[in-house]
């Protein structure tokens, strides 16, 4: 995966960890060059990303994400456009407009209808299958967290989400997710994010500084152009297939309209770099399987139906051709 992620989010993975006893500095130097980690603005290669944040898990729990959001400090570009901004939703409007500069592919859209304002993430490694959730909850609910914690900092007010949206299953525990939004949690939603009454965007940024915004604006807008371009089509593809698969929506016309071309297009350009639609679909499907049977509470007849098999037997077999065994005996290693 060739994709990177602002060191900001270490940094702050980092300190979370410091505040629960454990060395979060070392942690992050084990994985990242210690000159890096003295520039938030700086990207960290996914892979390092993922490696720091197994062992981010593995020292201080499935929560670490949400307590490092939850403290509101990247102390990148971005974050201090946000506290110069006017208003709530000019702060907000910032992160949609410069999601980039949070990871390569970060998703962020902001749509207001009818009172109500609808706040999606959808971040890199949610579409990347072999990532287990536990990983994928650690970026959403950090995301989350940040926004709500930083809109909380930055207008001085303690106000709360009408919903709280997360596209997994619901955790075991929910405690502190609950105690930190104060507000009803959805899971298993079709895209993560918050739900929030448009009166919130009116409300006055208590450090809005128009001339160093606008200063910031610019910064980030370079910081945008110098982001490394990241081509790599396999990827963007099972990226729309991941999200498409379990809806049923996922043929190569589909999922071309998703890409901004046409079918006959994604094929020849698939062809070039020696693929085909049909083996990329159906590394995702592998890969989906493997999640699903081992993270999930999923019947195996629920699996195959949501990885488009009408017949049981055809996701057996297929299933078999991938991994050596049969769904039932997989999951059974998989929880031993």
């Amino acid at each position: 995966m060739s994709h990177t992620v602002m060191v900001g989010a270490v940094r702050a993975l980092a300190a979370a960890a410091n505040e629960q006893g454990v060395d979060g500095g070392a942690i992050a130097r084990r994985h990242v060059p210690e000159g890096l980690l003295n520039d938030p603005d700086g990207r960290v290669p996914f892979q390092q990303y993922r490696a720091a944040m197994a062992e981010f898990i593995d020292e201080c729990g499935d929560t670490i994400g949400l307590r490092a959001g939850a403290r509101a400090a990247l102390g990148t570009t971005l974050e201090y456009l946000t506290r110069t901004s006017s208003t709530l939703g000019g702060a907000l409007g910032h992160i949609v407009r410069y999601a980039s500069l949070t990871a390569d592919r970060a998703t962020i859209e902001m749509h207001e209808a009818e009172g109500v304002v609808e706040y999606t993430f959808q971040a890199p490694i949610e579409v990347i299958p072999e990532v287990p959730t536990v990983m994928v909850r650690q970026s959403i609910e950090g995301f989350l967290a940040l926004v709500v914690s930083l809109g909380r900092s930055i207008t001085i007010t303690r106000w709360t989400p009408t919903e709280v949206r997360f596209s997994y299953a619901r955790p075991d525990d929910v405690a502190e997710l609950q105690q930190f939004f104060g507000a009803p949690l959805v899971f298993e939603a079709e895209r993560s994010g918050l739900v929030l009454p448009s009166s919130l965007l009116n409300l006055s940024v208590v450090t809005a500084d128009t001339q160093l915004n606008l200063i910031l604006a610019a910064c980030c807008a370079t910081l945008l152009q110098e982001l490394p371009k990241t081509q790599d089509l396999k990827v963007d593809v099972m990226r729309k297939l991941t999200a498409a698969v379990p809806h049923g929506d996922h043929s190569i016309d589909q999922i071309a309209r998703k890409l901004g071309m046409s079918g006959r297009t994604l094929q020849r350009r698939l062809a070039d770099e020696g693929l085909s639609f049909h083996d990329v679909l159906d590394e995702t499907r592998r890969l989906l399987a493997q999640r699903y049977l081992a993270e999930s509470s999923l019947s195996i007849t629920d699996t195959a139906l949501l990885l488009g098999y009408s017949e049981q037997r055809a996701f057996h077999r297929a299933f078999k051709r991938w991994n050596g065994r049969t769904p039932a005996d997989y999951r059974a290693a998989q929880r031993r």
